[in-house]
């Protein structure tokens, strides 16, 4: 571990746009990273337009030796393991691109031997890699990571449950030396919904056009088990599934992929633009007899509801239920519309500063390419939970081991 007056020295590998080094950096953690692979010249643009110029090690298969350091972090690519992707697994000598994996353990293994072992290895993939299928091989990874002398614990958490509103569940683990056993942070539902990182002022292009809108089918909205609302669909036969669906600003966010934009982009109601419409919400009676909107926040009165709506004209509750699980709200000459997430929404529900997408985007960094860098990032407030209690509140505890049992001297 880094004395108080020394910089953590890290290396990044497979770094992206480098959500570590922001994590570290936003909670003030002093540190260096002294190296980092990334083969994808978008991100590295990215990366250096945010945190500056860093020495680049390229493609991890061709690196030889990794410079010293006490932390070393490595998001391998999900492509093979994600239920989005091709499934074809992480298996050592595979040549999937999951299989990178083991380059790691290669490269450790060369830092282990020249005695340069990093204290602390930071681990982050999907949740997937923890299912019946994949967690065979996870156990041989961590079974070769203690051959190096590193003890691992790992947990699965959802970005919602760290300020973030959004349902992203991802596997962290942290391997440490010297028999120290890492205790993850266990957060809380987060009190902000998926209009809280959404722009008023958004330009024109990011709208459907009336004719996409025409296929709109509003559903009640409902909240599923993860809070994520979805208000209806667009009935397009060309899309899968999830392509399809309009969600509300009132839930969480669903996962943020890393395909490139367009269609794959997650689209949301936007209320009081345009012209004519019915908005459908979830509703019950509140304990003082008036309706109440289904919010994670936990309940408002539809006069909240009109407050939202300041600025439209004719605003009336024109049906309601009582008891029952829908309310329509009519806003005369106030339509609704529907629009794509715009790419700094996408990096807002990474955890990602405003500054730090006016740098990338300010570098030339194509729309397409932003989208994909945000769905390809890591949360930034789970990595701040994460390092908060690697390097701030010290969360460790050693392992026992046989010897802690039975060896030592006897004091009797």
């Amino acid at each position: 571990m880094p004395t108080e007056l020394e910089p953590l020295k890290v290396v990044e590998l497979f770094a992206g746009i480098g959500s570590q080094r922001m994590a570290l950096r936003l909670l003030g953690i002093p540190h260096e990273v002294v190296a980092i692979s990334e083969i994808n010249p978008k991100a590295i643009e990215s990366y250096e337009a945010i945190h500056g110029p860093t020495l680049n090690l390229g493609d991890v298969r061709d690196i030889e030796h990794l410079p010293a350091c006490d932390l070393l972090t490595y998001s391998f690519p999900c492509t093979d393991i994600s239920i989005a992707g091709r499934q074809e697994g992480m298996t050592e000598g595979s040549g999937t691109r999951s299989s990178l994996l083991w380059e790691v353990g290669r490269l450790l293994a060369d830092m282990v031997d020249r005695d340069i072992p990093p204290f602390a290895l930071l681990m982050e993939n999907v949740d997937a890699v923890t299912n019946n299928t994949f967690m065979p091989v996870l156990n041989r990874w961590i079974s070769r990571l203690a051959d190096l002398g590193y003890t691992s614990s790992y947990k699965v958490l959802n970005a919602c449950d760290f300020v973030i509103p959004q349902h992203r569940r991802r596997c962290f683990m942290v391997s440490a030396r010297n028999q120290m056993s890492f205790e993850f942070p266990i957060g809380e539902p987060t009190d902000l919904c998926l209009g809280d990182m959404m722009d008023c002022d958004v330009p024109e292009s990011y709208f459907l056009s009336d004719e996409k809108v025409a296929g709109f089918t509003p559903l009640p909205a409902k909240a599923d088990s993860r809070g994520i609302v979805i208000d209806g669909d667009l009935n397009d036969p060309k899309n899968l599934e999830i392509w399809n669906r309009v969600y509300s600003p009132l839930g969480l966010s669903p996962t943020l992929t890393a395909l490139s934009g367009g269609g794959t982009v997650p689209r949301v109601h936007v209320i009081g633009i345009g012209g004519g419409g019915v908005y459908l919400l979830v509703a019950w009676t509140s304990p003082e007899g008036f309706p109440a909107v289904a919010n994670r926040t936990g309940m408002f009165t539809a006069f909240a509801v009109f407050v939202l709506l300041s600025g439209s004209a004719g605003i009336r509750l024109s049906s309601w239920t009582p008891g029952g699980v829908s309310m329509s709200i009519e806003i005369d000459g106030q339509g609704i519309r529907i629009r794509y997430l715009t790419e700094r929404e996408c990096w807002r529900l990474m955890g990602q500063p405003d500054w730090a997408f006016d740098r990338a985007s300010g570098a030339g960094v194509s729309r397409t390419q932003l989208y994909r860098q945000a769905g390809n990032a890591i949360v930034v407030t789970v990595l701040m939970a994460i390092f908060y209690g690697m390097y701030i509140a010290q969360t460790w505890c050693r392992r026992p081991t046989l010897d802690s049992f039975f060896g030592g001297v006897a004091d009797v």
